[in-house]
């Protein structure tokens, strides 16, 4: 064989690896790859073992949560979101050890795969906002803590940041970047909260500065 055709022989195994990238061990796929909820929501994940060639291979796969008290998966993979927040979801082979026919099954002896699923489970869409008012006087010069609560589409109450904070008369009180009031002289003003998608309420509130 001359040295040109052993080059183009070459040339042609290396160009058709390149061009058929295959994984070279077995791997689960999770079927959605995430998962984006609302609170009492619930989804099904599905869950195969492929081989190196794509080929599925009858590998038994269980399901458990990283964060049980918020999102929680049953070994058929079904998903409920209990709370708010970003959770993990793994999905896991056996240990296998021999087959009834003595054979070993297609992944390792003692190999475990896994799979991750992410699980971004969002707070329910608020439907009132409330503002609490500082307790007692406030004095001009003075920055005080300012709280907005929230009520869900479920009544459920809870403290809401994030929110577009206002006052009517900046010369008197104003918001930090941090959401605190920042009072400057005596008078009286209105507080203002807005929220955001999906929250478009709003809520607002007299207060006399000293």
């Amino acid at each position: 064989m001359s040295r040109y055709t052993l080059s183009l022989l070459l040339l042609l195994s290396g160009l058709s690896a390149a061009q058929d990238p295959k994984p070279s061990t077995a791997r689960i796929v999770v079927q959605p790859s995430s998962l984006e909820l609302q609170v009492g929501d619930t989804a099904t994940l599905k869950a195969q073992v492929l081989g190196a060639e794509g080929e599925v291979l009858d590998e038994e796969i269980f399901f458990f949560s990283r964060g049980r008290r918020s999102v929680t998966v049953d070994s058929e993979g079904n998903v409920e979101a209990l709370a708010p927040g970003t959770f993990t979801i793994v999905a896991r082979t056996r240990r296998r050890g021999a087959t009834a026919e003595g054979q070993e099954s297609r992944v390792s002896l003692g190999e475990r795969l896994t799979a991750e699923v992410t699980v971004t489970v969002l707070p329910p869409p608020l439907v009132e906002l409330a503002i609490v008012a500082p307790a007692g006087r406030l004095y001009a010069g003075t920055e005080v803590d300012f709280q907005v609560r929230g009520t869900d589409d479920r009544g459920v109450s809870r403290v809401v940041t994030g929110l577009s904070l206002a006052s009517s008369a900046p010369s008197v009180a104003t918001f930090t970047p941090f959401g605190q009031l920042a009072l400057h002289s005596p008078g009286l003003f209105t507080a203002t909260a807005t929220g955001r998608a999906p929250c478009s309420n709003s809520g607002s509130t007299s207060v006399l500065a000293f």
